[in-house]
C-alpha cells in the first residue's frame, strides 16, 4: 500500500524528524524529475510531467479528499499553477492550476486515465526524516507562442518560434509548486488565474519546478530557406483529451497510476491493451515547391523502447519488453493538424496487428528465454518488467523518428545539420553511459509514462565534514569523517531502529566524477575506487581511514591530491536504499618540506642629524624554489651576540607559486636593531612553510648594522683652527671613529666641505683666511655607513696678539721692559700655536 498520512495543517508547517531538531525547510524543493514530454508543436501543445518533490513532513496529505475525487479550495496543502500563455513583460500573466486528483485505488486511478482537464496525482509519499518525498505526475493543457511575431514569450528565452531553426525553439516553462493554502492564491481562480508570479507569491513557500527545464517548441510551418526544407523537423503527438482514444477514453498514456488495475480491464500491476500510443506527423509533409516534394518530408517508421528506472538513478532498457530500441513501420504519412488527421486510426497503440495495420507497440521480449512482460492482446504486466530487471517501477515509453525524403530516400536528412531532429541515434543498450543513455532520451520524445508501485529509492546523502574542501594534510593516510543520517538503536532489546552504512570512495583519474546538472549529485559509472566502509553511529557520525590505497596504480606521494565522495545505503530496508553521493572534497597531500630559501641583500636606513628619518625603512632580499603551491615565508632576525634573545619578526608572506624565484621583505622598525653588547651583527633566517605546516630548512646569512650616528668631539676652535677626535657614538668611553669625515660650519654659514677622519678619530680644519672669528662653528661627522652626527658646537676663542713695542719719544726703560716681555710672550704663544698646528696637520714635528 502507498503509505497515508495524517490530515496536513493548512499552512505549510515544517515538522521535524525526532532526531534533527532543526525545522525543515516549508518551500517545495525538486529532487528529481522524472520525466517531461519537453518537445511539442504549436498546435497540439500540452503540459506533461512526472517528478519527485520534496515537502516538509506534513505539508500535503494525499487522503485530503476521497478517492477519485479531487481538491478544488486547497486544503491539500500543495498546488501547482503554471504559466498557460508563455508569459512575457505584461503586467498580469495567464495561469492554469493543476488540482490535485486522488488516484489511491481502483477508481481513483480509472478516473485519472480517463482524466482531460488540469490535474496533479500523488504516486507515492516517502518520508525521510523531516521531509516528505512525493512522486507526483501532472498534466494540463498550455499554449505556447505560434510565432515569432506573438507577444506571449518570457523576456528572458533566447528563442522564438520560428520554422527554420531545426529542433525548434527554447523557450522557459513556468510550474509553481505552492506550499500552504495561504501562499497558492485561491482567491484568483481554480483554472484561470490572472497573475504576476514575482509580485503576488511568496517565495518562501513557491518554487519554479521547471526552471531548469525548458521546453523545446515546434513550428507546424515550413518553408524555403535552410537545410531539411526549412523545417523545425517531424513530431510526435502529445495526446489530448480523446485524441487518441485509448482504452479508458482520455489521457491515460501519461503517469499511468498501474498498482492498483484497471477494473473490467486488467489486474494491478497490469496496463489494458490501448494504454499508450505513439504517432509521427512532418510539418512538410504538404510542401513542395517547382523541384517537387520537401526534402526530409515522410514519417512513415518510428522507433521505440520501453525505459525504466533503476536504484532511483539509473535508466536501463526494459529487457522483458524492448532491450534494444524497435523499429515500426506503416504509419499512415501525414501532415500537421489540430490534431493531425486519423489520430484514432493512424497511431501505434501497444495492440496486436489487425485489419491490415501493420504498426503497433508489440515489444519482442528479452530475447534470452526470459518472461516477455507484454502479454499476447497487447496489454503489458509492469510488475513482471519490474521484477525481471529489479527496477524501481517507474517506466518510460521515448520515441526516435526516422525521417526520409518522400521517396523513401535518406539523402540530407542525417546530416550534421538535421540528425538530431531529424534522424537522431535512437535506442539505449545496458552498456551504455548514464550521460549517453541521457543524452539519447533528451534527443528522442518521451510520450507515455507509467508507475507500478513506484518507490523513492534512496535515503538522504552523507556528508563530508573533514577534511574541508582543498584542504593539505602532511602524511599520506587521510581520515575522511563526517555525518548522515542517524542510526541508533531503539529501546527494545537493543534492536536497531534505524542502520545506515557509509561507502567512501576515492576518484579514478581514468573516470572523472561527473557532475549531475539537475540535482548536483554524481553519476554513478564515476564513482571511483572503494576505499572503505563504516556503519553509522548513533550520533549520525562516521569515519574511514584512506590508508594511502593504490588508485590507478598511484598512490598519495608528495604533491599529488585526490577527490572522494561517499554514499549512504540504508542496511535495515530489504531494498537496501543507496542515497546520492556527498558533497566531493579534494585532499592535496604535502608530506615534504620545500627546500631552504637564500638570504641574499640587506639595505639599512641610516641616520640625518643624529637621527633615523620618521618612515625609514631597510630592505632585505633573496632567493627561493617552492615546490608545493601556496607556501608561506618567514623571516626573522637575532642580534649574533644573544641567540637566545627573542628574535625580532622581520616578514609573513603567504601564498607564492612553485614559479616563483625571489622574495624580499621590508623592514618597516629599523631602529630596533641595536648594537648587542658592542656588536652590530646580525643574523637573518629565512624558510618555507607549506599550507599544512611543514617547515623547510633555513637559509640564513650576518650582516653586520651601523644605524648609530658617531660624535664629533670638538676639542679646540680658535681664530686659527679648529679641530677634534670623533668617536663611533656620543656613549661614554666610546672608541674613536676610523674613517669618515667631517663638515665645519663657519660663523659666515659657509663651510669647510668633507674633511677625512684619521683612523685614530683626530681630524683638524684651519680657519679660512679672512673668516670673521666672531660666533661658533658646527661641526657634524659621518661615519663610514653613512650615519651623519648632530650639529656640535663650539664658540672660536681667539689668540692674544703681541702689541708693537714703541721707538721714538721720552719713554722710561721699565714701560720699555714691560713691552719687550709682552712681546717676547707673544712670540712664544705664537711658536706654540705653530708647533701644535704643524703637530696634527703632519703628526709629527721635529726641531
Amino acid at each position: 500500500m502507498i503509505p497515508s498520512l495524517n490530515s496536513s495543517p493548512l499552512t505549510p508547517q515544517a515538522y521535524a524528524d525526532s532526531v534533527d531538531s532543526t525545522p525543515a525547510d516549508p518551500k517545495p524543493v525538486l529532487y528529481r524529475m522524472l520525466a517531461y514530454n519537453s518537445r511539442m508543436d504549436t498546435q497540439n501543445d500540452e503540459l506533461r510531467m512526472d517528478f519527485v518533490l520534496r515537502l516538509a513532513h506534513g505539508q500535503m496529505d494525499p487522503n485530503c479528499v476521497p478517492e477519485g475525487q479531487h481538491d478544488d479550495t486547497g486544503k491539500c496543502g500543495l498546488s501547482f499553477v503554471y504559466a498557460f500563455w508563455a508569459v512575457n513583460d505584461n503586467p498580469y500573466w495567464y495561469f492554469s492550476r493543476a488540482k490535485y486528483l486522488n488516484t489511491m485505488g481502483e477508481d481513483g486511478a480509472a478516473r485519472w486515465a480517463a482524466n482531460q482537464a488540469q490535474y496533479y496525482t500523488i504516486h507515492q509519499v516517502e518520508n525521510s526524516g523531516k521531509y516528505d518525498y512525493l512522486t507526483i505526475s501532472l498534466v494540463g493543457d498550455v499554449n505556447y507562442p505560434d510565432a515569432s511575431t506573438s507577444g506571449n514569450y518570457d523576456s528572458s528565452d533566447t528563442d522564438r518560434v520560428d520554422y527554420k531553426q531545426v529542433g525548434g525553439a527554447k523557450l522557459n516553462q513556468f510550474v509553481y509548486a505552492i506550499a500552504g493554502k495561504d501562499y497558492a492564491l485561491w482567491n484568483k481562480g481554480i483554472d484561470t488565474l490572472y497573475l504576476n508570479p514575482s509580485q503576488e507569491f511568496d517565495s518562501r513557500f513557491v518554487t519554479n519546478i521547471a526552471q531548469d527545464y525548458p521546453a523545446y517548441v515546434y513550428s507546424p510551418e515550413c518553408g524555403i530557406g535552410s537545410a531539411g526544407g526549412a523545417c523545425n523537423g517531424p513530431m510526435s503527438f502529445v495526446g489530448w483529451d480523446a485524441y487518441p482514444t485509448l482504452f479508458s477514453g482520455g489521457q491515460a498514456n501519461w503517469g499511468m497510476v498501474a498498482d492498483y488495475g484497471f477494473k473490467g480491464h486488467s489486474a494491478p500491476g497490469i496496463a489494458p491493451p490501448k494504454s499508450f500510443f505513439v504517432y509521427w506527423y512532418n510539418p512538410a509533409r504538404s510542401y513542395t515547391d517547382s523541384s517537387g516534394p520537401y526534402p526530409c518530408s515522410r514519417n512513415t517508421s518510428f522507433y521505440y523502447q520501453w525505459i525504466g528506472l533503476k536504484e532511483g538513478k539509473y535508466w536501463e532498457p526494459v529487457t522483458s519488453l524492448t532491450p534494444t530500441a524497435q523499429r515500426v513501420d506503416g504509419q499512415h504519412p501525414i501532415g500537421p493538424g489540430t490534431p493531425p488527421e486519423m489520430t484514432n486510426t493512424w497511431p501505434a497503440f501497444n495492440e496486436p496487428a489487425q485489419n491490415g495495420k501493420t504498426n503497433n507497440l508489440m515489444a519482442p521480449g528479452p530475447g534470452n528465454g526470459g518472461q516477455n512482460a507484454q502479454l499476447p492482446d497487447g496489454s503489458i504486466n509492469f510488475e513482471i518488467a519490474k521484477q525481471q530487471d529489479h527496477l524501481d517501477g517507474y517506466f518510460k515509453l521515448v520515441t526516435w523518428p526516422i525521417t526520409t525524403n518522400a521517396d523513401g530516400s535518406t539523402t540530407g536528412c542525417a546530416t550534421a545539420s538535421n540528425k538530431e531532429a531529424y534522424n537522431p541515434d535512437a535506442g539505449i543498450t545496458a552498456s551504455m553511459s548514464q550521460a549517453e543513455i541521457a543524452s539519447r532520451i533528451n534527443t528522442g520524445w518521451t510520450i507515455d509514462t507509467v508507475m507500478s508501485r513506484y518507490q523513492i529509492p534512496r535515503p538522504d546523502p552523507p556528508t563530508i565534514s573533514q577534511p574541508t574542501q582543498d584542504s593539505y594534510v602532511n602524511n599520506s593516510t587521510v581520515t575522511v569523517t563526517g555525518t548522515a543520517t542517524v542510526g541508533h538503536e531503539a529501546a527494545n532489546n537493543g534492536n536497531p531502529e534505524r542502520r545506515y552504512m557509509v561507502t567512501l570512495f576515492a576518484e579514478d583519474p581514468s573516470h572523472p566524477i561527473q557532475d549531475s546538472t539537475s540535482q548536483g549529485a554524481n553519476d554513478y559509472n564515476s564513482r571511483g575506487v572503494e576505499i572503505g566502509s563504516t556503519e553509522v553511529d548513533d550520533q549520525g557520525n562516521w569515519s574511514i581511514v584512506d590508508a594511502n590505497t593504490i588508485v590507478d596504480g598511484k598512490a598519495n606521494i608528495d604533491g599529488s591530491s585526490r577527490r572522494y565522495h561517499a554514499y549512504l545505503t540504508e542496511l535495515n530496508s530489504g531494498q537496501t536504499l543507496t542515497s546520492d553521493f556527498s558533497n566531493i572534497v579534494r585532499v592535496y597531500f604535502y608530506t615534504a618540506p620545500d627546500p631552504a630559501p637564500t638570504v641574499v641583500h640587506l639595505t639599512m636606513p641610516h641616520t640625518v642629524d643624529g637621527q633615523l628619518p620618521a618612515g625609514s625603512t631597510g630592505q632585505v632580499d633573496g632567493a627561493l624554489h617552492p615546490t608545493h603551491n601556496g607556501s608561506s615565508l618567514q623571516v626573522e632576525a637575532l642580534p649574533v651576540a644573544n641567540p637566545s634573545a627573542t628574535p625580532i619578526a622581520v616578514s609573513s608572506q603567504p601564498n607564492f607559486g612553485t614559479s616563483s624565484t625571489q622574495w624580499q621583505a621590508s623592514i618597516s622598525n629599523p631602529s630596533g636593531f641595536q648594537p648587542v653588547s658592542g656588536d652590530n651583527r646580525y643574523v637573518f633566517r629565512a624558510w618555507l612553510q607549506t599550507i599544512n605546516g611543514l617547515r623547510s630548512p633555513l637559509g640564513s646569512q650576518i650582516f653586520e648594522i651601523d644605524m648609530v650616528p658617531p660624535k664629533p668631539g670638538i676639542v679646540m676652535a680658535s681664530n686659527r683652527v679648529v679641530s677634534g677626535r670623533a668617536t663611533v657614538s656620543s656613549a661614554p668611553g666610546a672608541g674613536p671613529q676610523q674613517g669618515g669625515f667631517v663638515v665645519v660650519t663657519w660663523p659666515d654659514g659657509s663651510n669647510s666641505g668633507k674633511v677625512n677622519i684619521a683612523n685614530d678619530g683626530t681630524w683638524s680644519v684651519p680657519v679660512p683666511s679672512g673668516m670673521t672669528t666672531n660666533g661658533t662653528v658646527g661641526v657634524r661627522a659621518t661615519d663610514v655607513a653613512g650615519n651623519e652626527s648632530a650639529l656640535e658646537t663650539r664658540g672660536i676663542e681667539p689668540i692674544p696678539r703681541i702689541m708693537a713695542i714703541p721707538l721714538a719719544g721720552a719713554v722710561p726703560w721699565h714701560q720699555i721692559a714691560a713691552s719687550a716681555l709682552i712681546a717676547g710672550s707673544a712670540v712664544l704663544l705664537g711658536l706654540t700655536a705653530l708647533i701644535y698646528k704643524r703637530r696634527r696637520d703632519n703628526k709629527s714635528l721635529h726641531f
